[in-house]
């Protein structure tokens, strides 16, 4: 939701507008650092993370 959020600033008083891909990447990894910060055993690498969030997630 920060990304979003975020981004919605950044569109509305920065006039800087990332693209589709930029904005789900940024997302990624947000929810990487954040899990990671929250959860001392992650068990998952980064590029598996960052190719297949849901399958981490067990979400298929």
């Amino acid at each position: 939701m920060w990304v979003i959020w975020n981004e919605g600033n950044n569109k509305l008083f920065k006039q800087k507008e990332s693209s589709l891909v930029q904005l789900l990447d940024k997302v990624r990894y947000h929810s990487l650092w954040w899990l990671k910060a929250n959860n001392v055993v992650f068990m998952f690498g980064n590029q598996m993370w960052l190719s297949n969030p849901l399958s981490c997630l067990g979400i298929s």
